[in-house]
């Protein structure tokens, strides 16, 4: 199974090559790299590097949102099985709501680093403006939050991922929304109740620290800096 929106492009190798490293390497998600740039770059495919993760450690990575990790269902190639019982669920954020439990349904992940998607950025894109959907990030990150309640390293990764959530709609209802206080609070006082488990823990991203560091001189200096 593989996944293209339609304003973005494929390469004319794109899926054969995932293809080829999917069937040598056994692997249930194989996965290749999105260019983000302006023009499209070519990719030398002959000279490409594959290496085999662990599916686990990638959906911590991913949650700590490490550089060169995302969770967009795009620009991968799943094994048809990994969906058995499992579909997108009815709202925004729905690549952030199901990539882990694909991830966890998987026992080999092969990384490429071969561009084979290029995504055509534009100032009108949902993640470019205002929209009612953008709530759900909150929600959808809570729910992954109580998914992995038990399980330690997976649970600080996404302590660190709701943070983040909670912060990217504050700013958004800050400058969009301001007179929606509940919602402002809301985002506000979960950012309080995680913001020293994000400074306690080294794998937390530089962003995240700053916004908790910042989250200490109170809701006010945010939105002055907002």
């Amino acid at each position: 199974v593989f996944y293209l929106d339609a304003d973005d492009e494929l390469y004319p190798y794109s899926l054969s090559l995932l293809y080829d490293i999917a069937e040598s390497n056994n692997a249930d998600i194989t996965i290749g790299r999105a260019a983000y740039t302006a023009t499209k770059p070519d990719c030398d495919t002959a000279h490409s590097k594959v290496s085999l993760v662990s599916p686990r450690q990638l959906c911590i990575d991913i949650l700590y949102q490490k550089p060169d990790t995302d969770n967009s269902a795009c620009w991968r190639l799943f094994r048809r099985s990994l969906f058995d019982n499992l579909r997108f669920y009815d709202g925004w954020y729905e690549d952030l709501e199901i990539f882990h439990k694909l991830l966890m349904n998987a026992d080999t992940v092969a990384l490429t680093d071969c561009v084979v998607y290029f995504y055509r950025k534009h100032p009108a894109s949902f993640i470019n403006s205002w929209s009612e959907g953008r709530r759900d990030n909150v929600k959808v990150t809570g729910g992954i939050l109580q998914r992995y309640s038990s399980d330690p390293a997976i649970k600080k990764a996404a302590q660190n991922r709701h943070f983040s959530a909670n912060y990217n709609l504050l700013l958004a209802l800050l400058r969009n929304r301001p007179d929606d206080i509940e919602a402002i609070n809301s985002c506000f006082n979960t950012i309080k109740s995680l913001r020293s488990t994000v400074l306690s823990d080294p794998n937390s991203r530089f962003k995240n620290r700053l916004g908790a560091l910042l989250s200490y001189f109170g809701l006010n200096t945010i939105k002055r800096l907002s």
